[in-house]
């Protein structure tokens, strides 16, 4: 199994560290097409029924989980040094890019768990 969330993790590891994106729309086309491509992997290992689906949802719901509690520590951060960060704009429309994405991401994966509930107890 591969952690899917590992790129989004690396962003959010070098934010964390003062490593920020270069501003500009190409980085939230990225992050579009980032959080695109875990849906489509995980959401194609489900219909597959692959061996250890149900681990590999708990996995990532988890991971997310965990990106999102940084992400929610770098507005407060943000917030509290605001006036100190260059591009404050751009990076705090990353957060909540960021922050949108990461729940739905958790949305998707519980309505997938779900549904993989529902289709084991009718089967």
């Amino acid at each position: 199994m591969q952690n899917e969330l590992a790129r989004i993790g690396t962003l959010i590891y070098e934010m964390r560290h003062n490593r920020l994106p270069e501003p500009g729309d190409e980085s939230f086309t990225a992050l579009q097409g980032e959080f695109n491509r875990i849906i489509q992997e995980l959401g194609a290992d489900w219909l597959e029924q692959v061996p250890g689906g149900s681990y590999q949802l708990e996995f990532h719901r988890s991971e997310a989980l965990r990106l999102l509690n940084y992400v929610e520590e770098l507005i407060a951060y943000n917030d509290e040094m605001g006036c100190l960060i260059p591009d404050q704009k751009f990076i705090g429309r990353v957060y909540i890019d960021l922050t949108a994405h990461l729940v739905e991401l958790v949305t998707t994966i519980d309505q997938m768990a779900a549904d993989r509930v529902v289709g084991s107890v009718v089967n």
